[in-house]
C-alpha cells in the first residue's frame, strides 16, 4: 500500500507540473490563459464586476432662445441737445451770462463730476475754475483729471486736511448712497465700511471753510422712515451754527425732461452773510412728458455685455417680462419698454418709455433691456440718460477705464438736467449769475 500511494503521489505531481508547462507556453505564445490559469500558475477564478445599470437622462424643457442683440446704428442720434431740454428747464428765467466773476468749484465724492458738466453746458465753462475734486476710485481720478483738470486732487475724503484745502463759492458732494439705498442693506451710520460716516467730513469742509453756497445729494430712501431720524440729524447740524439758510427737496430726473425714473435728495445751503434774503426757490417739475426714450437711444459704442445665456435669471426675467406684455396685449416691437432683467424680485420691473434708475450695480450690468430694440442699453446710451456727454466714453477708454467701470461711474453720477435747473438759482443769490 506504501508503495502504491507514493506512484498515486508521483503521478499527481507530474501531471501538475506538465500541465502548468502547456499553459504557461500557451500563454506566452498567445497571450490566452485558460480560465483559473496563468504563467505563474494556477490561479482563483476571479470574480465578474458587478455592471450598473445606465440611468436614463430626463430631457430638461429648454427656454425658447432669445433674440440677438443688435446695436443700432452707431451714434445715429448723437446726445440730446440742450434745445432739446430746454423747455424743460425754463434757463431763461434764470440766466446766466458767459462772461463774468470767476466762479470757483469744489466737490468730493465727485465720481464724474456732473457739476461742472453742467456749469459748462450752461455756458459757464470759461468762469469755472476747478479748485478740487475728490474721489477714491483711481480710475475715476484719471477721467476727472483729463476731463476737467481740477487744480488739486484729493483721492480720500477722510484724509484731506481741511484747513489746507482751497476755500470756494460752489460747494458740491454726492456722499455715498449704498448706507442708506432701499436696495442696499440700509446700515446708514453704522455702514461696515464706514461709508456712512462720509457725511462727517462734509460737514466739517462746510463749517470751518464756509462756501458761499453748498449743494449735497443722495438717494431717495435717506429721506423717508428706515433712516428719517438720521436725516433729520443731518439737516440739524448743518443749520447749528446759523451761518446757513438749509433747505431740501426730492427732485425726480423724469420731470425735468430725461425719461429715467431717478428720485433723489438734494440739500441746498446759502451762507448768510453772501445773499440778500434767506430763501431758495426750487424748481419746479415740467407739466410736460419727458422726451421720447427712443430720443435717447442713440446706439453709440460700449456694449457691455451681450444678453444673458438661455437658462440663466437673468434670461428668465426676460422671458417672463416679455410674457407680461404681450399677456396686457403690448407689441415689445413697436413700444419702447425697458425691463429690469436683473432684478431679484419674482418678476422684472417694467416701465414704458422711460427707464429705471440707472444705479452703480446696473449701469456696470447694462442698465435694462429695451424691447423695441431687443438689446440692453450702451454705454454712451446711459451717459446720454445721465445728460453727459458720449464724449466721455473715448476720453475714458484712452485712460484705460473699461466700459464696464465707466457704466459704473455713470450709475453714480448727478443727473445733470436737475443740476441745470438748480445751479443757475444757486448762483444767482450768490451774485455769481
Amino acid at each position: 500500500m506504501a508503495a502504491a500511494t507514493g506512484c498515486e503521489q508521483w503521478w499527481d505531481d507530474g501531471y501538475l507540473q506538465q500541465a502548468t508547462r502547456i499553459v504557461a507556453s500557451r500563454v506566452r505564445k498567445h497571450g490566452v490563459a485558460f480560465p483559473g490559469t496563468s504563467a505563474a500558475g494556477p490561479q482563483r477564478p476571479r470574480k465578474k464586476p458587478r455592471t450598473q445599470k445606465k440611468k436614463k437622462k430626463t430631457q430638461v424643457a429648454r427656454p425658447p432662445p432669445l433674440p440677438a442683440a443688435a446695436p443700432t446704428k452707431q451714434g445715429s442720434k448723437g446726445a440730446v441737445t440742450k434745445q432739446e431740454l430746454e423747455p424743460y428747464l425754463k434757463g431763461s428765467s434764470w440766466p446766466c451770462g458767459a462772461t463774468g466773476p470767476v466762479i470757483k468749484v469744489g466737490s468730493e465724492c465727485s465720481g464724474l463730476e456732473s457739476v461742472l458738466t453742467a456749469l459748462d453746458q450752461m455756458g459757464l465753462g470759461q468762469r469755472v475754475r476747478a479748485e478740487f475734486v475728490c474721489d477714491k476710485d483711481p480710475l475715476c481720478r484719471k477721467v476727472l483729471q483729463s476731463v476737467h483738470e481740477p487744480r488739486v486732487v484729493y483721492d480720500d475724503v477722510t484724509k484731506r486736511d481741511v484747513k489746507d484745502m482751497p476755500q470756494v463759492d460752489l460747494y458740491t458732494a454726492g456722499f455715498p448712497c449704498q448706507p442708506w439705498s432701499s436696495e442696499g442693506k440700509g446700515e446708514g451710520r453704522r455702514d461696515k465700511q464706514g461709508r456712512g460716516l462720509i457725511f462727517d467730513h462734509v460737514l466739517k469742509y462746510i463749517n470751518e471753510k464756509l462756501p458761499k453756497c453748498f449743494l449735497l445729494e443722495n438717494v431717495l430712501a435717506l429721506s423717508q422712515a428706515t433712516h428719517k431720524k438720521a436725516f433729520e440729524k443731518m439737516l440739524a447740524s448743518l443749520r447749528r451754527s446759523e451761518e446757513y439758510f438749509v433747505t431740501w427737496r426730492v427732485i425726480n430726473a423724469v420731470n425735468f425732461g430725461i425719461p429715467q425714473n431717478r428720485p433723489r435728495v438734494f440739500i441746498v445751503g446759502l451762507l448768510r452773510s453772501a445773499v440778500s434774503q434767506p430763501s431758495f426757490p426750487w424748481p419746479k417739475p415740467a407739466t410736460r412728458s419727458p422726451l421720447p426714450l427712443t430720443r435717447f437711444l442713440c446706439g453709440g459704442a460700449g456694449v457691455i455685455r451681450p444678453l444673458p445665456r438661455a437658462g440663466t435669471v437673468a434670461s428668465g426675467q426676460l422671458q417672463r417680462g416679455l410674457e407680461a406684455i404681450r399677456a396686457e396685449k403690448g407689441n415689445p416691437r413697436t413700444t419702447d419698454y425697458s425691463l429690469d432683467i436683473w432684478s431679484g424680485r419674482d418678476y422684472p420691473g417694467r416701465m414704458t418709455d422711460r427707464v429705471p434708475c440707472i444705479t452703480r450695480k446696473r449701469g456696470g450690468e447694462g442698465g435694462c433691456y429695451i424691447t423695441s430694440v431687443q438689446r440692453l442699453l450702451t454705454v454712451e446710451e446711459m451717459l446720454n440718460l445721465q445728460g453727459l456727454p458720449l464724449s466721455y466714453r473715448a476720453e475714458a477708454r484712452r485712460k484705460g477705464v473699461s466700459d464696464r467701470q465707466l457704466g459704473m461711474m455713470v450709475g453714480n453720477a448727478i443727473a445733470t438736467n436737475v443740476l441745470r435747473a438748480i445751479l443757475p438759482r444757486m448762483l444767482t443769490k450768490i451774485g455769481k449769475q
